[in-house]
């Protein structure tokens, strides 16, 4: 039988200081363990202090200006790339060569052509790499997907409704993003979608898209809605917008049974779905789940894979594949394609 490779101590590293990385990555990883956040690279060296100096960071040297002297620790194991979506090609390339493991925010990158760069070098160098699409952790979620796999018969037809103001919040016409709702929702519904459908439906064979910008002079997606079809002749419609008003709602067609779900998607969960049985005179089945952290416990899966890595008896497979971040992000060019058609 073949023995397990001993664990060696994974410490994280986490490029950038913003708003994600402070209230989201690195709290979640001291939840996991106090001691996993190791070092941060910062373009200033007062916003890394002030960073590192609030979440503990357990490195002798905690704080980094330079890529390669950060990448360069013998120590450091993995990096956290929650930085805006056209530099994380070069920060994952450079860090797969540099040997460290690699989460990267979503999307993975702003061009398809970029994404299989990551992929390729992760790849050549026998690192992860994974992709932040935390609502697949909810616990809700997993629930959700089991009813749509399970008991009533095969989806048929999916939608979700996932709207926020964020144009009141952030300069969002001012931004250098590629895209804006995409960017921001669109990517997390997308790999919601799939990652429900696939099982039952196979992989997503066309797609369509259609732009909207009510605010802007803009001609970018603003408000963008995404029609998909997949092996089996199943559709699902997706709908993201960051000029609407908050709603999230997910609405699944099967063949015994409709699935409503409201306020799970994103950050938190309202823990609870409806299952509504065609049959005539069956009753609504309600279904309540306790609420998890999904930060948490997409960080804790990624840094469980890495110490499994190279283990034959115990080898682990990511959630989110490389792979699977490279097609989300070739599907997103085909709905800009056919929007701006």
């Amino acid at each position: 039988m073949n023995e397990e490779r001993p664990k060696k101590p994974v410490r994280v590293g986490v490029i950038g200081t913003g708003h994600f990385a402070d209230e989201h990555l690195v709290p979640a990883l001291h939840e996991i363990s106090p001691k996993l956040f190791w070092t941060v690279l910062s373009r200033d060296r007062g916003r890394g202090e002030a960073f590192a100096h609030k979440h503990g960071a357990t490195s002798p040297h905690p704080v980094y200006t330079d890529l390669g002297a950060f990448l360069a620790d013998p120590n450091l194991t993995a990096v956290l790339i929650p930085t805006p979506d056209a530099s994380h090609a070069a920060y994952a390339i450079a860090a797969a060569k540099a040997g460290k493991h690699v989460f990267v925010e979503k999307p993975m990158a702003p061009t398809s052509a970029e994404a299989a760069e990551m992929v390729s070098a992760c790849r050549a160098a026998g690192v992860l790499l994974t992709v932040g699409y935390h609502n697949r952790f909810h616990i809700v979620h997993q629930a959700l997907k089991k009813e749509m796999n399970g008991r009533w018969g095969k989806p048929q037809h999916m939608s979700v409704h996932w709207t926020s103001a964020l144009m009141d919040r952030q300069s969002w016409n001012g931004s250098n993003q590629r895209w804006w709702s995409l960017s921001a929702l669109g990517t997390h519904a997308l790999d919601f979608v799939r990652w429900c459908m696939m099982p039952a439906c196979g992989e997503v064979r066309s797609v369509r898209g259609l732009f909207g910008h009510p605010r802007t002079a803009v001609s970018r997606d603003e408000n963008a809605t995404m029609l998909l079809s997949f092996m089996s002749g199943a559709t699902a419609e997706i709908h993201v917008s960051i000029s609407h008003a908050p709603v999230k709602r997910i609405e699944v067609h099967l063949e015994k049974a409709t699935i409503f779900a409201e306020d799970t998607l994103g950050a938190k969960s309202s823990g609870k779905f409806l299952v509504r049985p065609t049959h005539q005179g069956a009753e609504d089945l309600p279904t309540s789940c306790t609420v998890n952290n999904p930060y948490t416990d997409e960080l804790d899966y990624f840094l469980s894979c890495i110490n499994f890595l190279g283990s034959t008896e115990y080898s682990r497979s990511l959630e989110v594949t490389g792979e699977e971040g490279l097609r989300n992000v070739e599907i997103l060019e085909q709905v800009e394609a056919d929007a701006r058609r």
